[in-house]
């Protein structure tokens, strides 16, 4: 099964140009626990590629989506910037089994939509 993107509604302010993931009838979410420990940075452009890879081991055996994406960092000096970032989603319905994290099912598609994290 092909991933699909769905849009946000344009009329939920909170959502405007977000996008999640859905394979089948699973939809997908991203958590920190999966790429490296935030997730309201990244953003996820229209022309990322995903690949799902079968994880027998994890979470009891799931499906996960994988791709390059976007990661927007501030720098020390408060500068902005964004780099090519490894991103994994996970099922939604599988979410938090491996501790607190933060978890985010709409994405940025656009850099403007992320938080920057602070680069460490």
């Amino acid at each position: 099964m092909p991933e699909q993107r769905v849009k946000a509604n344009a009329r939920v302010e909170a959502a405007k140009g977000r996008v999640a993931l859905m394979r089948g009838p699973i939809v997908y979410c991203f958590e920190g626990a999966d790429n490296g420990g935030a997730v309201q940075n990244l953003v996820i452009p229209p022309e990322a590629k995903f690949t799902p890879k079968s994880q027998r081991n994890l979470l009891g055996g799931v499906t996960i989506l994988e791709a390059t994406a976007i990661g927007v960092f501030k720098t020390g000096a408060n500068q902005v910037v964004s780099v090519p970032f490894q991103v994994t989603a996970t099922p939604y319905y599988a979410n938090s089994n491996r501790g607190t994290c933060q978890m985010q099912v709409w994405m940025a598609e656009q850099q403007d939509g992320a938080n920057p994290k602070n680069q460490e």
